[in-house]
Order: structure tokens, then C-alpha cells, then sequence
């Protein structure tokens, strides 16, 4: 799915980077990344695929997570790693700390109405969250499945069973009609 992704973008996949350059990465934030990304920055590191993905150090600098933690700072003292952009100045975070959890949810932060204060949880994980972003750009047509995510409570529930007793921030599903 990465690669076909990455061919649709007409991007190239970055190389993913080392556990040295987490550990540095760790230092200067203060900040522990989880297991999960950790995998993901081993694989690939701020991919310009899809909306984008944000990564260490990466080459394109607008992908850089430090950078994102730097206009952002509440993001940083609240251990939200910034992941991923929507496209439309919105942005998805790793939580990190177990107020956040359980685990490592990602949260949607819609910086048009707060960018301090997630609005939803989209997924259990990290690796749900990309299976759900991924899907969602490869298949993106008005009656897909995929287009149900992360609005329709049977569709994310069946791909992502752990959101059943998530109960930290609201998820799509619990704000109602038209306010996501």
C-alpha cells in the first residue's frame, strides 16, 4: 500500500533513519518515541506521500517534526508527536504519555478552531491510523469505504476494534451530525 501510495504522489520514498538518530531526536525533546513509530522511521522517514508524513530530520524541511513542535510548543509539553497534515492546514498526532491512552492513539487536531486541543481520536494506533490514511488517499471516491473513515462508527470499528472502549477524547462518530 506504501509504494503504491508513493507511485500515485509521483514521490519517492525516503530511507528510513536509525536508532541513533531516534535516540538524538529523543534528547532534544524530551519526548519518547513510541515502538510503533520507531518502525515506521526505520521504513521510511517524512514521505511526501498522500497529504504528507512528517519524519526526523527529514530532507524536506516543512516535514520536520521538531519544526512542527516549534510552532506548536502545547503539542510538545502534552508528549503529541505530529505524524501527519490533512491537507488543509489540520494535522494528526501520536499520543505519548498514558493521559492520552490506552496505548498510543492518534488524535486529529483541527487547527482551524483549536490547535492546542485534539478535536477526535482517528485510530487506536499508529499502524491503523496509516492503514486508514493510506486507504483513504488511494481509494478516495464519494462512495467508497473508505470515505466512511473516520466518520462511520461500523466501518472504523471493524478495521480498528480497540476505539471500542477508548473513551480519553471523543471520536468522530460521538460529536454528531456536521460538526466533524
Amino acid at each position: 500500500m506504501l509504494q503504491e501510495a508513493a507511485a500515485r504522489s509521483r514521490a519517492r520514498l525516503p530511507p528510513g533513519i536509525g536508532e541513533d538518530e531516534i535516540r538524538q531526536f529523543e534528547a532534544r525533546t524530551g519526548l519518547v518515541v513510541p515502538s510503533q513509530l520507531r518502525e515506521w522511521l526505520a521504513i521510511t522517514n517524512g514521505p511526501p506521500i498522500g497529504e504528507w508524513f512528517y519524519g526526523i530530520r527529514p530532507k524536506k524541511q516543512f516535514l520536520d517534526i521538531e519544526r512542527m513542535l516549534k510552532v506548536y510548543p502545547v503539542w510538545k509539553t502534552e508528549g503529541w508527536i505530529p505524524v501527519s497534515g490533512d491537507g488543509c492546514g489540520d494535522f494528526y498526532v501520536l499520543t505519548t504519555l498514558p493521559k492520552d491512552g490506552p496505548g498510543n492513539p492518534v488524535l486529529f487536531i483541527d487547527n482551524h478552531e483549536d490547535e492546542d486541543r485534539p478535536k477526535y481520536v482517528v485510530a487506536s494506533d499508529l499502524w491503523h491510523f496509516l492503514r486508514f490514511l493510506l486507504d483513504d488517499f488511494l481509494h478516495k471516491k464519494p462512495d467508497a469505504d473508505a470515505a466512511c473513515w473516520p466518520l462511520c462508527k461500523e466501518y472504523v470499528l471493524e478495521r480498528d476494534p480497540l476505539l471500542t472502549d477508548y473513551r480519553t477524547w471523543p471520536r468522530a462518530w460521538d460529536l454528531g451530525p456536521g460538526s466533524v
